[in-house]
């Protein structure tokens, strides 16, 4: 049941941050433009529609507009308030929204720096000290709009603040509105903040912390609570299966303990706690765990730095998705896949919503099981499908297939699925099937024209939801003149996406976890709109390579197979095509067992003698990457400049160098040794 907030609770915390000498910078219904308190509203182009009055601030697409021919109907706006003045003695903040859409499922997202919605931080000179992003919750019906709750710290050093609200996806079709009923902004002491009678305290979350799978069916299950200060425990009632079990439940240290009676059974337990708020507010909450055996064998753990193990030993990704019948294979899983493996790949992924509920997935495991190779599978067909409960069916029906090492849980992520929501996914899957990885694909959302790194990318709240992520890293398009980035900026892009993975983990303190990212080898424009331009020859294996170099643990090409009536769905990969990329896969295997090995001190140095120092987006032009394997070391290098570039590179204790593929002996020069780069050249070199 979700939870619509009765205006008089807003009425409480204000009164309470008024007992408390708190501030409230905003408080705004929205009936009608405030100056003192907001910018003027932000639109792009006229195709969006924001309007004042009697529910709010009421969003959606200017109907008097059509699209233009070829272009898609885009919406997007922002509103961004006046700089917030301080207290000196401000060290916390709450932000409360009261929202509600007719429109289903929107989780909404920025563009760049734009169209986001956090808060910023400012010191006394107007340097930007930081940010906190949130994101609105839209789940509520348009005519009964409900309350979402944000509270954070203040930076120190903070005097000004500015609040920002608004979205650039998704788009509002006809018909579709959304609504801001009110937003209220308070700031004081941590304590002050936290004693506030605040208009949310739900949704609430189940956290397993007891472990699952188990096959000790006589242990209690705990689960934790989130918030629990707002919890009324009077008010808790609890299902086990479906049937009620509140007096078997304990609550201690706020957690809940079910007690078995005798033995839990064999086999997948969902746990509903219906929880109720000191407001009176109920939410009904679902956990899952699994009594039974965990499969031994193509076991799936991670090493240190990442690399995913299979049984104990390095898996490096060499990777094909979308892997479908086509013309290219006759329509035959068994060609398919003959033909991923002789190029050197040992992983597959057919539909991001693929599973062996899928009419012919049966021929699609016997054929990668005939051939060695590995696949993802969908726990469901429901596309980002968020219900627990049957997510984790559908994993127990799959637990047996011997092939699966990872289950897809989001696809374009963060425009389907709330971070909370793709957690509770993750959690769900683990909790039956402890052997394999979860995995999410999505693109960072930096732009296609700037080589800086974000605050807030697309995957920081998503980091702790899945145990890899795949970047979708499609950067070759070709722009309409004078609208678009030169080529030099397309390929450069792998190394920001790169970049902005671990910045995400550092951020949110995560363990490293495996890179897959997906490299883009498919073009698609009906309008001239999106990838009209397949990657050449050089920049894929440029993209791959720069991948690798910049810390994936493999690579998975990516190729559209959908899009009826293009190659890409018909026939597949021209002979040419497949040429192409089998050539930089087959690369990739001859070294396979370097590049398992685990990371070295980088020692190296790289001096550009010649060419551009920078590439199109501003990073080094010339990477590299140094690891040892059986007693050699070999040094990865990549030019991501679109120009030619030579360069020295300093290597302490070398004495011989080889270029690997071309069989090329380069002088040494005392600890030194020099080559020359094509535009977007790679060099694998091998060293004594």
């Amino acid at each position: 049941m979700k939870a619509m907030i009765k205006e008089v609770v807003v009425l409480l915390g204000f009164l309470t941050a008024s007992l408390y000498s708190t501030e409230v910078l905003i408080d705004d219904d929205f009936t009608s433009p405030k100056g003192n308190y907001w910018q003027e509203i932000r639109i792009f182009m006229p195709f969006s529609n924001v309007v004042y009055g009697g529910m709010g601030l009421v969003m959606g697409r200017n109907e008097k507009q059509t699209p233009i021919p070829g272009k898609l109907f885009d919406t997007a706006f922002e509103l961004k308030s006046q700089p917030l003045i301080l207290p000196t003695d401000a060290r916390a903040f709450q932000l409360t929204l009261k929202l509600g859409s007719n429109k289903k499922g929107i989780s909404p997202k920025g563009f760049g720096d734009s169209y986001q919605n956090r808060i910023l931080w400012f010191d006394a000179e107007g340097k930007r000290l930081g940010a906190f992003y949130y994101i609105p919750c839209f789940d509520y019906p348009l005519d009964e709009p409900g309350w979402c709750l944000f509270r954070g710290a203040i930076p120190r050093g903070a005097v000004k603040a500015e609040v920002q609200f608004g979205f650039d996806t998704p788009d509002f079709l006809d018909g579709e509105k959304g609504v801001l009923n009110r937003l209220s902004f308070i700031v004081g002491t941590e304590a002050q903040i936290q004693e506030l009678a605040a208009p949310c305290v739900l949704p609430h979350t189940l956290t397993l912390l007891s472990k699952s799978p188990t096959e000790d069916g006589k242990a209690p299950v705990v689960f934790a609570v989130s918030n629990p200060k707002a919890v009324d425990w009077n008010g808790l009632s609890v299902k086990l299966d479906g049937l009620d079990v509140s007096g078997l439940v304990k609550v201690f240290d706020d957690q809940l303990t079910l007690m078995p009676q005798g033995s839990f059974g064999d086999g997948l337990h969902v746990v509903e706690a219906t929880l109720k708020d000191k407001m009176g507010e109920t939410v009904t909450e679902k956990g899952i765990f699994y009594v039974g055996k965990s499969r031994k064998e193509n076991v799936m753990t991670l090493r240190e730095d990442g690399m995913p193990l299979l049984d104990g030993k390095p898996f490096f990704m060499l990777g094909i998705a979308c892997l479908v019948r086509q013309g290219r294979n006759g329509n035959n899983y068994d060609r398919a896949f003959e033909e991923a493996s002789a190029a050197g790949l040992n992983f597959a992924r057919h539909w991001s919503t693929y599973n062996m509920d899928s009419k012919d997935a049966d021929e699609f495991v016997a054929a990668a099981r005939k051939h060695n190779m590995f696949i993802s599978m969908s726990p469901t067909l429901v596309q980002n499908d968020i219900d627990a409960e049957r997510v984790a069916k559908g994993i127990v029906k799959q637990l047996d297939v011997d092939r699966i090492l990872a289950w897809d849980i989001g696809d374009d992520t963060s425009a389907f699925i709330k971070p909370a929501d793709l957690l509770a996914k993750h959690n769900a899957i683990r909790a039956v099937d402890d052997t394999r990885l979860t995995t999410q694909a999505d693109n960072m959302g930096l732009g296609c024209t700037s080589g800086s790194l974000n605050e807030h990318s697309s995957y920081t709240d998503y980091v702790l939801a899945s145990d890899t992520i795949q970047p979708e890293i499609y950067p070759i398009r070709e722009y309409l003149p004078g609208t678009a980035p030169a080529r030099a900026t397309m390929v450069p892009q792998v190394i920001r996406d790169m970049k902005q993975i671990r910045r995400d983990w550092q951020m949110k303190g995560a363990a490293p976890r495996p890179i897959w990212p997906l490299i883009q080898y498919f073009y698609y424009a009906p309008s001239k709109r999106s990838w009209y331009g397949l990657p050449t020859p050089q920049e894929l294996r440029a993209m791959s390579y720069l991948a690798v170099i910049h810390g994936s643990h493999g690579v998975f090409w990516y190729r559209y197979a959908g899009y009826r009536g293009t190659e890409n769905a018909s026939r597949g990969y021209s002979d040419e095509q497949w040429k192409n990329l089998s050539t930089v896969t087959l690369e990739f295997r001859a070294l396979y067992d370097m590049y398992c090995t685990t990371p070295v001190e980088q020692t190296q140095t790289a001096i550009i003698l010649d060419g551009p120092q920078k590439d199109g987006l501003g990073f080094d032009s010339i990477n590299t990457l140094l690891k040892k394997h059986d007693g050699k070391s070999y040094l990865i290098t990549c030019n991501s400049a679109y120009q030619e570039v030579k360069a020295r590179f300093d290597v302490p204790g070398v004495k011989c160098v080889e270029e690997y593929f071309e069989k090329r002996e380069l002088p040494m020069k005392e600890t030194a040794f020099e080559d020359s780069f094509a535009p977007y050249g790679v060099h694998v070199y091998v060293m004594e």
